[in-house]
């Protein structure tokens, strides 16, 4: 699933590309990516012109003239295509949206079918998706981000997998700042001391801004607007490396579940914590096994 890095990468060339522009008409294959009430809402934005892009975690807001919204999320094989209007649509393209102005079309295309549009309505879902999602990651402050961890009582991973937590990190962009920061991602977050989380938030942002400066990580399906694949894969450390050795200490790389997610660590660069308030969440650790 595209992560932080992926929708930002996207939402950067989509400003390049149509924003600014006018639709002109909608075309759709499958309805049923549209979420959140009528599905016909989206007709409505015919004739609007596209104001801004943004993004809200892992989710992409475009908000048109006469304050009409547009809410997507990619899922697992979502994406943003802009295109010649042309060129010969690709399979799995489910909605096709034309421009005035000129004779491109951006598609949403999605193979699996788990991304989804939502348009606002009377309901106010699109507020009620943007307000339940937590602090975004690239612009919380060090202070911000100790308080976050004091004030919670999880393991760190899942913490960071939380989107009403914290919004947009993924299970990539969490292994590999675990991995940056020497942290265990079964550390309880309360109990991770001030500066070790201070170094964790660096981690963070500086992942985050050097995989959106190599155009995001394509392990499977993810490519940007344009259909460029980013590169920020060949820069991973420990992300789905379970078995292979460590570049730091010459450790095994070893794979354990951290809740329902696979997590690959290095068992001497990232120490497993002691147990203190909840010795039961350690019980599968690497010692344990």
């Amino acid at each position: 699933m595209p992560e932080l890095p992926e929708v930002e990468v996207i939402v950067r060339g989509l400003r390049k590309s149509v924003e600014g522009l006018t639709i002109a008409g909608i075309g759709i294959n499958f309805p049923e990516i549209i979420k959140g009430g009528n599905q016909r809402n989206i007709h409505r934005l015919k004739g609007k012109r596209i104001n801004h892009i943004s993004r809200k975690g892992k989710y992409i807001l475009t908000e048109f003239s006469e304050g009409e919204r547009m809410l997507t999320h990619l899922g697992m094989t979502g994406k943003l295509l802009v295109v010649p209007s042309e060129t010969e649509l690709p399979d799995h393209s489910h909605v096709i949206i034309e421009f005035k102005e000129n004779s491109r079309y951006l598609i949403f295309n999605d193979i699996r079918k788990f991304g989804k549009m939502v348009i606002d309505d009377k309901g106010g879902k699109i507020e009620s998706i943007i307000g339940s999602l937590g602090a975004d990651p690239l612009k919380i402050s060090a202070d911000e981000f100790v308080d976050i961890l004091s004030s919670h009582k999880k393991m760190i991973k899942s913490l960071l997998l939380d989107q009403s937590i914290v919004a947009g990190l993924g299970n990539i962009y969490v292994d590999e700042s675990l991995y940056d920061a020497g942290i265990h991602p079964k550390t309880i977050s309360c109990e991770i001391k001030p500066e070790y989380a201070e170094k964790l938030h660096a981690s963070i942002q500086n992942i985050l801004k050097s995989a959106i400066k190599a155009g995001g990580s394509s392990i499977r399906d993810f490519v940007s607007e344009n259909g460029d694949a980013g590169y920020f894969q060949i820069e991973h450390k420990i992300y789905g490396k379970a078995g292979q050795e460590c570049p730091r200490c010459g450790s095994i790389f070893e794979k354990i579940k951290v809740g329902s997610r696979t997590s690959s660590i290095c068992v001497n660069c990232q120490p497993p914590p002691m147990p203190k308030s909840s010795p039961e969440v350690y019980r599968d650790c690497w010692w344990g096994q």
